[in-house]
C-alpha cells in the first residue's frame, strides 16, 4: 500500500549490487505524519544526525549498537525531490493517465477513494524525484557470491567513513548538461562522498575550480557603488541559483585550482577588514553547499 513498494527497491537494491555499485531510480514517496524520508529506508534502527555546516549539507548516518552493518545500513543515498503533489492534484493525474474519462461517474468515484485512502493513512503530500543508491566499497564475505547478498555480524567488513544520507528539493533545472543528466547525478554523489568524510580543516586546506558554466549577476540600485544582491547562477547540473555575499564572490573569483581556501580566505580577511578565523569559518559552511551543486569542485578531480 501507498510507498510500500518504493521503499522495498530502495531497501533491497544495495544487496543486488557489487561492491561500488551505483542504483538509480525515479519514482514518489509519500509525506505526512510520522513518515520518514527516503534517506532513511536504509537504516532499520540507525540514528540520522547532520554532520554540521552549511544548508545542504549531508546528513551522516550514525549506526546504533544494535544495528546491523548490511549492504543498505552502510550504501550511500542521495534523494533529489523535484516536486511535491497534493493528494487530489496526484489522485488526479494519475486517473487522467490511466484514462478514465474526466468527470465521469467513474471517475468522481475513483477520486473519491483515492482522497479516503491518503486522508485515512495521513498523508499530505506527494514527492517525487531521483533517488541514486551506492553501495559501499566492502570486501564481501568468503560466503557472498561474486558480491551480491548481506553482509552482518562479525564477518562484516565496513567501508570507510559514514554513509552518505542526503535530501534536497530541488525544482529548478536540470541545466545544459553534454555528459548527460546521469553523469553529473552520479558526480553529485560522489562529491557528497567526500564531504561526509572531510573536515573543516580539510576543506580549508583544499584548492577549489570553478565550474566552466557559473556566472554572478549583480544587482544594483542606478548610481550606487555596493550591489543589493549577488547571485550565483549555474548553467549545467541543476540549474541552480544561489545568493552570495561579497566574502563568498570575491572567493569564487580567484578559484582557479592554484590557491587554498585558507589562503584566499587570509587575503580577502586583510581585503575587507573581516576576522581571518571567523571567514574562513564561513567559506568552509558555504563550500559545503555549494560542492555538491558543482558549483567549484576540489582542484584536480
Amino acid at each position: 500500500m501507498g510507498d510500500a513498494i518504493m521503499r522495498a527497491m530502495v531497501r533491497g537494491a544495495p544487496a543486488h549490487l557489487r561492491p561500488g555499485g551505483l542504483a538509480v531510480m525515479l519514482g514518489n514517496w509519500e509525506r505526512g505524519g510520522d513518515r520518514t524520508p527516503p534517506t532513511a529506508w536504509l537504516d532499520g534502527g540507525a540514528v540520522e544526525t547532520g554532520a554540521g555546516g552549511a544548508a545542504g549539507n549531508p546528513g551522516v548516518t550514525r549506526q546504533t549498537a544494535a544495528t546491523p552493518q548490511t549492504a543498505a545500513t552502510t550504501a550511500s543515498a542521495m534523494v533529489i525531490e523535484r516536486q511535491r503533489m497534493r493528494p487530489a492534484e496526484y489522485a488526479r493525474t494519475w486517473i487522467r493517465d490511466g484514462g478514465v474519462p474526466r468527470a465521469s461517474a467513474r471517475w468522481h468515484a475513483d477520486v473519491d477513494r483515492w482522497l479516503r485512502d491518503f486522508e485515512d493513512r495521513g498523508v499530505d503530500e506527494v514527492g517525487f524525484g531521483w533517488i541514486l543508491l551506492r553501495r559501499a566499497e566492502e570486501q564481501a564475505r568468503s560466503g557472498e557470491q561474486a558480491g551480491f547478498g548481506e553482509t552482518t555480524g562479525a564477518d562484516a567488513r565496513t567501508a570507510p567513513g559514514a554513509p552518505v544520507r542526503d535530501l534536497a528539493s530541488i525544482e529548478s533545472g536540470p541545466g545544459s548538461n553534454p555528459a548527460g543528466l546521469a553523469t553529473f547525478l552520479e558526480t553529485r554523489l560522489g562529491l557528497l562522498e567526500w564531504l561526509v568524510q572531510a573536515s573543516d580543516a580539510e576543506l580549508a586546506a583544499t584548492a577549489y575550480q570553478l565550474a566552466a558554466d557559473v556566472t554572478e549577476h549583480r544587482h544594483l540600485r542606478p548610481g550606487a557603488d555596493d550591489p543589493t544582491m549577488i547571485t550565483i547562477e549555474q548553467g549545467g547540473g541543476l540549474a541552480q541559483t544561489f545568493q552570495a555575499d561579497p566574502a563568498l564572490a570575491g572567493f569564487l573569483g580567484v578559484c582557479d585550482g592554484t590557491l587554498t581556501l585558507a589562503q584566499i580566505s587570509a587575503a580577502l580577511a586583510h581585503l575587507l577588514g573581516a576576522e581571518e578565523d571567523a571567514l574562513t569559518r564561513q567559506l568552509v559552511d558555504q563550500v559545503r553547499t555549494l560542492v555538491p551543486a558543482a558549483i567549484i569542485v576540489p582542484a584536480g578531480d
